[in-house]
Formats: C-alpha cells, structure tokens, sequence
C-alpha cells in the first residue's frame, strides 16, 4: 500500500505538469498570409516606424499589424521571402526588421531588387479628402526595402555604424 500511495501522486501530478508546458508555437506562414489577404494598403510608417497608421481604414491596418507581434525568429521568418506571393514577401520584410537585429539586413538588402508590385500606400495630401476616396501610391518591394535601408542609415543603426568605423580605425592603425 505504501508504495501505491507515491505511484498514485506520480500519475495525478505528471499529466498536470505535462498541461502546464506552454504549446509550440504558431506557424508563421498561415498567419502572414491572412494578414497579407486582409491588409488593403500599408505604409512604411505604419509598418516599420511604429506610428499610428493614418488612411482609409487606419485602425483595421493598426490591428492587423498588431496580430504579427510575436517571438518570431530569423529561421521563422525567412521562408517568406521566397512566398510567391509578393505582399508575403514584404510582410516577411516587416518582421525581419521587427527582429531588431544587424544580422538580418543582408537579408533584407537581398530584396532590393524585387520589383513585384506590393501594398498601395496612402497618398500624402495636401487638401481634405473627399468621402470614401482615398488616393494610393504604387509600391514594390525595391521601394520597400530601400526605405528600411535609408531608415536603418539615418537613425537606428547610426551608433552601430560609428563604433564599426571607429574599430576599422583602429585595427588599420594596428595592421603592418
């Protein structure tokens, strides 16, 4: 009996433990593809920069963005580079620069040339709209991926790059 009561405990609490683990995550590409089909149009503002988005349906395009915040890693992220569908391809853009991380700007500089067309932006105005229309812009992926580069050029990486040029510096001083 005594040695039933812990096998007793064992095989009520084990399950418990095995429920508590947290699931696997969600695979990203279901996800980003709904997210690509439900988006109308998409700014790099919006998109890249964390500001609130400003257009026709401004708080759908907030709330779609806000479904891909995740944990999401590089491996996760970069098979959708290579989606056929080109708004995908940007989406992954999106998420490789939401990773906040150096190593992925190859990446996303490889898609520089990509001149598929992708997500209108809204049109800067400088008049009221008129109800129900909205002008959009035309964008590709070249465009896209140029504005994070300009983007990561002029603020975000700019500490970076001076520490980077400051060791290149110093090492030259070194070498014979």
């Amino acid at each position: 009996m005594t040695r039933l009561l812990p096998l007793c405990f064992l095989s009520l609490i084990l399950p418990m433990v095995a429920s508590a683990r947290p699931d696997a995550p969600k695979p990203l590409g279901p996800l980003v593809e709904k997210a690509a089909s439900q988006l109308q149009w998409l700014s790099p503002e919006a998109a890249l920069y964390d500001t609130r988005p400003w257009g026709p349906g401004a708080q759908h395009v907030a709330d779609v963005l806000a479904r891909l915040n995740g944990e999401w890693t590089r491996a996760q992220v970069l098979p959708l580079l290579h989606s056929p569908n080109p708004r995908v391809r940007t989406l992954g853009i999106v998420l490789l620069f939401r990773l906040d991380r150096v190593d992925v700007l190859p990446d996303i500089a490889a898609m520089a040339d990509d001149g598929a067309p992708t997500f209108p932006r809204p049109a800067n105005l400088a008049n009221a709209v008129p109800p129900g229309s909205w002008p959009m812009e035309k964008l590709n992926e070249m465009e896209n991926s140029r504005s994070i580069d300009e983007f990561q050029r002029d603020t975000k990486f700019k500490p970076l790059a001076g520490w980077h040029a400051r060791l290149t510096e110093t090492v030259g001083e070194w070498s014979p």
